[in-house]
């Protein structure tokens, strides 16, 4: 590891849910702090159940005076705290959406200020239809003009937001030191939506120590996600619902998380005849979610166009082999007939086909597990990532 320890700020807007993006920052903060890094961790919601209690933490957790600025001057507010808030660090590493709008007038008129790096998992959906596919593309709209009782306003707003937040997009690029993507296939959104080459920095996660026992004694697969649209579980659902006559009496199919589309798909999946078959846990705990991992016979997550895939390495670094999508950051993650089998999310039939393949040929997937667990050491640890993201930063200091 790099002994050039750096005094860090890392800001991420809200820690209140179990997501991806959410674990990818926790983690880089916990990997930087434990590589000797002092590490401030800036958020205005902080849920202890989820990420652990502030005195347990190894980076420093500070709270964000978000709250106490109205809406219309929440920019500017958050601009001025900020410009004097992080003068003293090496390094500020921003994440996601709005952070970056709050640096433009930090920066501004502020030749001292630290670097700045963004973190970008993807431009923002409801604003860049336009880098969308079709399909997802009409559905995001869809989904917000439902915000308006009038759609003919709604549609007004909706334009004028977008064409706000783009501006503002590109403000606070001018006042980024380095955008880096979390996947090629990112990087490729981010140069379509602003129009620049974003470092490339691909996430990582802490690898176990031991596998925590099993809670489950029947065999099943495993899909953790949130219950929304995009990430195309009733798909799942649908290729399960194909080959039901042929699944072992005993199989099940687990689907650990919340959302607003988990009545719809708990519906779904009763209206083709799947009850004994699957099982929606809702929200587990992180140590339940630990045990579902380790213990899954093989791991499924084929949503649309997802820029990276940060639930397939944690099924993965436990040898569990994955099914996962042939579009988006997975074909970065799943080398196909290797350490998992890529399919095409859409594919009700090829989805369908992989779960039986996995089901019918133990010796297959055993295979696959071992090369699964190795390519996570190798390459997906949080040491690797720790080395890379410092790589960058240092790059960016000179």
């Amino acid at each position: 590891m790099n002994n050039n320890h750096l005094k860090i700020a890392i800001i991420q807007r809200r820690m209140d849910a179990l997501g991806g993006a959410e674990r990818l920052v926790h983690d880089l903060a916990f990997g930087l702090a434990d590589s000797g890094h002092n590490v401030d961790f800036y958020t205005y919601k902080f849920n202890e159940d989820y990420w652990g209690k502030k005195e347990e933490l190894n980076y420093n957790l500070i709270f964000l005076p978000v709250r106490l600025i109205p809406k219309p001057l929440r920019i500017l507010g958050m601009g001025l705290y900020f410009r004097f808030k992080l003068r003293k660090y090496d390094v500020v590493n921003i994440h996601n959406t709005y952070v970056h709008h709050w640096m433009i007038l930090a920066r501004i008129f502020n030749s001292s200020f630290p670097k700045i790096i963004w973190y970008c998992n993807e431009p923002r959906r409801e604003t860049y239809y336009d880098v969308l596919e079709p399909l997802e593309k009409n559905e995001w709209r869809k989904r917000a003009l439902l915000k308006y009782r009038i759609k003919l306003f709604g549609a007004f707003r909706i334009s004028w937001n977008n064409f706000l937040y783009k501006l503002l997009d590109k403000l606070a690029i001018k006042a980024t030191d380095k955008i880096l993507a979390n996947s090629h296939y990112s990087a490729s959104m981010i140069k379509k939506a602003f129009s620049i080459n974003p470092s490339i920095c691909h996430a990582g996660i802490r690898l176990p120590d031991l596998a925590p026992s099993p809670t489950q004694t029947k065999p099943y697969a495993l899909l953790v996600s949130r219950m929304v649209f995009h990430k195309n579980i009733a798909t799942v659902i649908r290729a399960l619902a194909t080959i039901k006559e042929k699944l072992p009496h005993d199989f099940m199919l687990i689907f650990a998380g919340k959302g607003p589309e988990l009545d719809a798909l708990k519906n779904l999946s009763s209206s083709m005849g799947l009850v004994k078959h699957v099982l929606f846990t809702g929200y587990v705990s992180d140590q339940e979610l630990e045990c579902l991992y380790a213990h899954a016979d093989f791991f499924i997550s084929v949503p649309i166009h997802e820029p990276f895939g940060l639930t397939l390495i944690e099924a993965m670094k436990y040898g569990v082999p994955a099914i996962g999508a042939s579009d988006g950051g997975a074909v970065e993650i799943i080398d196909h007939e290797k350490n998992g089998l890529l399919v095409d999310p859409m594919n009700i039939d090829a989805i369908a086909k992989a779960i039986l393949r996995f089901i019918s040929d133990p010796a297959f997937k055993a295979k696959m597990g071992k090369d699964a667990v190795r390519k996570i050491k190798d390459y997906y640890s949080i040491d690797k990532f720790v080395e890379r993201f410092e790589k960058i930063v240092q790059e960016t200091k000179r």
